[in-house]
């Protein structure tokens, strides 16, 4: 697998390279678009959603990863990896501020670990780490015959970033990981065969995993009303903390996407092309290893911005098998089609292509109240649903308060057909929420940034009746950002997760602390 993953990071890099010279030779002026990173807490705690909100030139909807552009743009805020190239990312700019302070400072404390900035190129490269370890006590560990395990994340990566020209950026990345988790997320790989959101893994030593995760994608903006971008990376449909339709739980997949606005920013089109796969071997010989059973998706999402804090989606989501068990299936065209709910109308929801129908809005009564739901749907007569609603509160510009509630019924997401066996799973994960079907759940999430301090807390509550259990999840985190140019942080938590059995009141507690430093770049659910 590290072989795998090293020719998929020197092809992403010699890639990187060739199109960059292309590119150079093609514009002119240093671009101010940018790929955001999926990030709840810091997207939140920034105010990002309202910066956005009123800036005519950003390419913002629901369909996350969002790219933006500010053109001559003049921003001067703190938390570079949620905004867009500026004018005060240049060298220069950045030589004449930190001047005082010796390399080591500013690279730790305020920039970039590299810049390349050449007027018409610019380039970020910075190392990406999750060094941590910790203590669980609970009733899972005391059942072994001792009262405690110790915990450890020895995550080293390394990320790369360019805005090329006007219209072209680039982004790739590669984590190398040995981790030895909490009982429960242990159990979770062990049954799985994957670590939540990071892919397959193999065993390290006696009791610890090694995995590895590399992605890349690059996004081009022909036009003012059309970009697109293709690459190896992850999606987020809505407003929530969960996704009921599409979110980033789990693994990378190769993907196009497409988008299309119009002039005056009110209406959002866009079309996502992605390859999945089950972690189910078809049948080989018996000198061969057989591949994993593959499948492609299509998500489509229709917006409209009714008015600066009111928008309305729909959105349709299809997934296609490319093969059955015996890999006899070929590849369908339909899955091509651009055009929202044509598969859904035409082929109805419940035969071998696998639909879910779907919709939410965002409305903010004020610019610190922002109410937002989510709905959707499994078949064709609307009897498997799953919706979502919360709120979300900001009672300062950089402190936010959010209550939200997830019911979900049984065969939203599930296949009618055994023989395809085709449902929105990817890498044995759901595709959507965590909890996949079948369950109720009430999150509430608080956070709040004091110059480099953030404290935040998170409750989730869920009623599991998949398995009839009830989770309460609880966990504190107290952060200081070390560095905001890539959002480096040092960070200590504590995590209080209890389980219950619905019809026997047996219960099983964990209480788990840990510390570290961390680059926090990215969403890794946990809270299961």
């Amino acid at each position: 697998m590290k072989l795998l993953q090293s020719i998929d990071l020197i092809f992403l890099l010699r890639s990187f390279c060739f199109i960059s010279v292309f590119i150079l030779n093609t514009f002119t002026l240093r671009s101010q678009n940018f790929y955001e990173p999926l990030n709840h807490t810091l997207r939140d705690v920034n105010g990002l959603p309202r910066i956005l909100s009123e800036i005519d030139t950003c390419s913002v909807n629901t369909f996350k990863p969002n790219t933006y552009e500010i053109v001559n743009g003049n921003w001067k805020l703190k938390y570079r990896s949620y905004l867009p190239v500026t004018a005060y990312d240049s060298t220069v700019f950045l030589n004449r501020k930190y001047k005082k302070y010796s390399w080591i400072r500013r690279k730790l404390l305020y920039e970039n670990f590299v810049i390349i900035d050449t007027g018409n190129l610019y380039i970020t490269i910075d190392p990406l780490l999750n060094l941590s370890g910790g203590r669980e006590v609970g009733d899972a560990v005391e059942a072994t015959g001792v009262n405690h395990r110790n915990v450890f994340n020895n995550t080293r990566g390394l990320l790369i970033r360019a805005s090329i020209g006007k219209k072209f950026s680039i982004e790739t990345y590669a984590y190398e990981n040995q981790a030895k988790f909490p009982t429960y997320i242990d159990d979770f790989v062990e049954n799985t065969g994957v670590v939540p959101g990071q892919g397959r893994v193999k065993d390290f030593k006696d009791d610890s995993f090694d995995f590895s995760q590399s992605g890349a994608y690059f996004s081009y903006a022909p036009w003012k009303v059309f970009d697109f971008q293709f690459g190896h990376h992850k999606h987020f449909i809505g407003d929530g903390y969960r996704s009921l339709i599409l979110s980033d739980n789990a693994f990378n997949y190769p993907f196009l996407r497409l988008n299309l606005h119009s002039v005056n920013r009110k209406w959002h089109y866009s079309v996502l092309y992605a390859g999945m796969q089950d972690l189910v071997r078809l049948e080989s010989d018996a000198l061969n290893e057989g591949v994993f059973r593959k499948k492609g998706a299509s998500f489509h999402l229709l917006e409209y911005k009714i008015k600066e804090r009111l928008r309305i989606y729909i959105t349709q989501g299809t997934m296609w098998p490319m093969e059955n068990s015996n890999g006899d299936v070929s590849f369908n065209s339909a899955i091509l089609n651009p055009v929202i709910l044509v598969q859904p109308v035409f082929n109805g929801m419940d035969g071998k292509n696998n639909s879910i129908l779907g919709g939410g809005f965002s409305a903010g009564i004020t610019k610190r109240i922002e109410f937002y739901g989510q709905m959707v749907a499994g078949d064709d007569n609307f009897r498997n649903l799953g919706i979502q609603s919360g709120i979300k509160i900001y009672p300062l510009k950089t402190a936010f308060i959010q209550v939200e509630s997830n019911i979900v019924n049984s065969s939203v997401y599930s296949s009618v057909s055994d023989e395809y066996d085709n449902g929105f799973v990817h890498y044995n994960q759901p595709l959507a929420q965590v909890l996949y079907e079948d369950f109720q759940e009430v999150v509430i999430r608080a956070a709040y940034r004091f110059k480099r301090l953030i404290p935040e807390f998170q409750m989730n509550y869920s009623d599991r009746k998949f398995n009839d259990s009830n989770v309460l999840f609880i966990r504190f985190e107290m952060a200081y950002i070390l560095n905001p140019a890539n959002n480096l942080k040092l960070f200590a938590s504590l995590t209080e997760r209890t389980i219950s059995n619905g019809t026997t009141d047996e219960s099983e507690r964990l209480s788990l602390f840990n510390f570290g430093i961390k680059t926090d770049l990215r969403n890794i659910y946990y809270d299961f």
